[in-house]
């Protein structure tokens, strides 16, 4: 069944992989785009054949790739020379060999990672040589046939066991009567394509007001859209830079989309002018967003703001911007670096700060010191 198969390709890729959430993603998605249980099959198919088209040619056989792969290991375990060869490099190269080695010799199955690590190896100059045919097996892993058929088992289940989930949820939500935030918008969006409705509507809406455009998921773009048909005027609010975070299903280029189909080529007008900052700050984060942003074709227009604020509201205060260093290697020293930095700056007599409530420009205080970060375990 699904759990045998799909404990079967994980001994090969991560035995940590979780599934479920990539299942629980595809139904979030599917669900935001309208895409019906019976379109998933269609959709993984699509990822299958996206996936292996990175792929080269795949042997007809992986038993030669699999003998390349443990009578290049045998060579480098058997050939370097810990006397001659000293250095740390070799000696943790070595135990990786071994230990990949040391399945094959016992009849283990390989994960696909144990190619990889074979591919990686990286022993000092002085062994480089004997570690080449290991290396150069492990980098044909992308040639063995059953890494191109665990890919496709693998989406292949996922994308089963969302559509089956897809009509379970719809049977659970219909026999209690219940529905969700999601399905608010599709029963709206199906209200909206009805004609009597927008024939009712039509003179009834003066304007449309759309915020945080850049947070529209493709469902609520169709509703927006409806409504934007019947109403005198619409007005659209948002910032492409802030749609990278990919809100509830949104997209950048859902964006970009609607914002050249709307307006047909015209430039969106742009509101120029940071009322927030000041102009040093302002300068330096239009100076590093224009030329990152234009990676994305987001021109320059779009990104660069000028200060409303001016030199005079900064005076008496620091520098924009400080560059703290952690050279910690894990979370926890990190933490202890981040730490001293804050107290180190708490502690420093010439810092000040604007106070948001009075404008007064004082000294800082431990209330005025935010720590972002990207996860909530991270905090």
């Amino acid at each position: 069944d699904d759990t045998e198969q799909f404990a079967d390709v994980k001994r090969r890729f991560d035995e940590s992989w979780e599934w479920q959430r990539d299942v629980e993603r595809i139904v979030t998605l599917a669900r935001a785009n309208r895409i019906a249980p019976e379109a998933l099959a269609r959709s993984g198919e699509r990822s299958i054949a996206g996936i292996l088209a990175m792929f080269g040619e795949p042997e007809a056989d992986g038993a030669p790739l699999e003998a390349a792969l443990a009578e290049g290991l045998a060579r480098f375990v058997n050939e370097v020379d810990l006397d001659v060869d000293t250095t740390k490099k070799t000696r943790e190269a070595l135990d990786k060999a071994k230990t990949v080695l040391g399945k094959i010799r016992r009849g283990l199955p390989l994960q696909w990672a144990d190619w990889w690590r074979a591919e990686a190896l990286d022993p000092g100059k002085k062994s480089l040589a004997c570690a080449t045919p290991a290396k150069v097996a492990g980098g044909g892993h992308d040639r063995h046939p059953g890494i191109r058929a665990d890919l496709a088992t693998t989406c292949t289940l996922v994308y089963a066991i969302a559509a089956r989930t897809l009509r379970a949820y719809e049977d659970y939500k219909r026999a209690w009567g219940a529905i969700d935030f999601t399905d608010q918008e599709v029963f709206a969006l199906q209200l909206l394509e009805r004609k009597e409705v927008r024939a009712r509507l039509t003179g009834e809406i003066d304007l449309v007001l759309v915020d945080e455009f850049q947070d529209t998921s493709p469902l609520q773009l169709a509703i927006f859209l409806r409504l934007a048909d019947v109403a005198k005027r619409s007005v659209w609010v948002g910032d492409q830079k802030q749609s990278i975070f990919g809100f509830r299903g949104t997209d950048p280029s859902l964006m970009d989309a609607a914002v050249d189909t709307i307006l047909d080529g015209a430039e969106p007008e742009t509101l120029a002018k940071s009322w927030r900052s000041r102009p040093a700050l302002v300068d330096l984060t239009s100076d590093v967003f224009a030329r990152g942003f234009a990676c994305d074709g987001v021109p320059e227009s779009r990104v660069r703001l000028e200060a409303a604020k001016t030199e005079d509201d900064a005076a008496g205060l620091g520098p924009v911007v400080e560059r703290w260093r952690l050279p910690a290697k894990n979370l926890s020293e990190d933490a202890a670096y981040l730490a001293a930095a804050v107290r180190d700056l708490l502690l420093d007599p010439d810092v000040r700060v604007r106070d948001r409530a009075t404008g007064v420009v004082r000294a800082h205080r431990p209330g005025d010191v935010a720590v972002l970060c990207y996860h909530n375990s991270t905090c």
